[in-house]
């Protein structure tokens, strides 16, 4: 907290991390797809799957740093890669 009572700002790089009832996600990073769009992309592939998927954001300095915190917070998941290769398996 700072001198005037404010949390200070997060650093880093902000990721975009989608995760699916298989246990599986995908990590996309600043130089990716606009979050809205793929929170869209997800929308839309959850309605065809009949499934559900879950989407949240992280700050890393990296998508490394941001894949140690994920596989640390989520020790059962396996990573796919981004939105749009893991679309293609």
């Amino acid at each position: 907290m700072t001198s005037d009572g404010f949390l200070p700002p997060a650093s880093g790089f902000l990721f975009h991390v989608i995760v699916d009832v298989r246990r599986t996600y995908t990590i996309d990073g600043p130089g990716g797809p606009n979050g809205v769009r793929l929170h869209f992309e997800m929308l839309q592939a959850s309605r065809a799957q009949k499934g559900k998927l879950r989407d949240f954001d992280l700050r890393g300095d990296s998508q490394g740093a941001v894949l140690v915190e994920m596989r640390r917070c989520f020790p059962g998941y396996t990573f796919r890669g981004a939105w749009a290769s893991s679309r293609t398996k």
